[in-house]
C-alpha cells in the first residue's frame, strides 16, 4: 500500500533526522502528545533509586508521568514556575546534579 511506504520513509526520516540507528531505536507515531507521553511514563524504568524532576506548570500529560515514577518508588520534585511561566535552568541544573551526588541506595 502507498500509505504503508510513507510511513516507512517517514519513520525512517525521522530516525535520519536524530541520527538514532534503526537497530537501535524505533520511531512511533501516536494520535497526541498526551498518548505519547503516556507510552514514556509505561516504558521508563523508574525505581526507588529514580528521581523525576519536572517543572511545576508543565502540561498535565507531563505530570501524569509522576504517577508512574511515583509507584515505581521514584522521587519526585518539582521545579518553581517563573512569574512568566517556564523555570530557571540554572537552577534546574543544580537540582539535577545535586541528584547526581546523591548516594545510590
Amino acid at each position: 500500500m502507498l500509505s504503508d511506504s510513507h510511513i516507512k520513509a517517514a519513520r525512517a526520516a525521522v530516525l535520519d533526522f536524530f541520527d538514532a540507528p534503526p537497530q537501535e531505536y524505533v520511531c512511533i507515531f501516536t494520535g497526541n502528545a498526551t498518548g505519547a507521553l503516556k507510552l514514556v511514563g509505561e516504558a521508563y524504568p523508574f525505581s526507588s533509586r529514580s528521581s523525576y524532576v519536572l517543572p511545576a506548570d508543565c502540561h498535565n500529560s507531563v505530570n501524569g508521568i509522576r504517577r508512574f515514577a511515583h509507584s515505581a518508588g521514584a522521587e519526585v520534585l518539582y521545579l518553581d514556575a517563573l512569574h512568566h511561566g517556564g523555570f530557571d535552568e540554572a537552577r534546574m541544573r543544580v537540582c539535577v546534579h545535586c541528584l547526581g551526588s546523591l548516594p545510590s541506595g
